[in-house]
């Protein structure tokens, strides 16, 4: 199947340069030179500004959604943060109504800005086990895969290892080293 699509695009380009060559042929056969001359650098300059105007607006576009992607990864970061550090969200069955109340904004936030694999990854935590030993390993790991899936879609070139380094350092001491302990153990 995908042969064909192949073998499709290759004919289609093939129609495409045939077509484009008679075009030029006729134009040069059947037109007056000083003419083409005179209209090939205005069709040029048309054509490039076209490419520049869409090219300008490309770029806006990538700069507004890159600020909003910043902004909706920031709020999850931020509350993940608080729940290992500050306890912002308090385990009591008044304070869960506000946590998932959170998680469904920063979902929604996800769904319109974030990219489908940092958003896939954000639903794998609701699938996340409780480890055996106490250690937070799965947890750690899931948030290595997130923070990976979100900076590659800010566009960093992360050298391997780097998102699960970032995921050991939203841990304290000593908590960072028996988790990493654990992971280097588990051989994963």
């Amino acid at each position: 199947m995908r042969t064909d699509g192949i073998l499709s695009g290759l004919a289609a380009l093939t129609v495409l340069v045939v077509a484009i060559v008679g075009a030029i042929v006729a134009i040069f056969r059947y037109t007056n030179s000083a003419f083409i001359l005179g209209v090939l650098p205005v069709a040029a300059a048309i054509i490039v500004a076209a490419i520049q105007y869409r090219q300008a607006k490309d770029k806006e576009t990538d700069a507004r959604l890159f600020s909003e992607k910043q902004a909706a990864y920031t709020n999850l970061i931020g509350l993940i943060m608080g729940l290992l550090h500050e306890k912002a969200v308090e385990a009591t069955s008044e304070g869960q109504p506000a946590l998932v109340a959170k998680l469904q904004s920063i979902r929604t936030q996800l769904v319109i800005w974030g990219s489908s694999l940092t958003l896939l990854t954000f639903d794998k935590m609701g699938s996340l086990a409780t480890d055996a030993s106490g250690i937070p390993v799965a947890a750690t790991k899931w948030m290595a895969e997130l923070l990976g899936a979100i900076r590659k879609d800010l566009g960093h070139k992360d050298p391997p290892g780097a998102a699960m380094e970032m995921a050991l350092g939203i841990l304290k001491e000593p908590d960072r080293s028996i988790v990493r302990a654990a992971i280097m153990k588990s051989g994963k």
